[in-house]
């Protein structure tokens, strides 16, 4: 797993744990853990489509960013 990911899971409350067989698990975290976790990766997600703009007024960065926020009703 992301590194970024991981620290991103552990700021929200979610234990994790990386089984060879399957992956990364879950086990244990809160619906509300999983809504801040899923909100965190939105929110960095659109910081990093406006963090190097130069004129963000126009630009098809901060469009992409403005779509992000609306699929997820931020």
């Amino acid at each position: 797993m992301n590194k970024r990911i991981r620290e991103m899971a552990e700021q929200a409350g979610i234990q994790m744990f990386e089984d060879k067989s399957f992956g990364w698990s879950v086990i244990a975290g809160t619906d509300h853990n999983l809504q801040r976790f899923a909100e965190s990766i939105v929110t960095e997600c659109v910081r990093v489509c406006v963090a190097d703009l130069a004129d963000p007024r126009d630009s098809v960065e901060l469009q992409c960013a403005k779509k992000i926020q609306k699929q997820f009703n931020f």
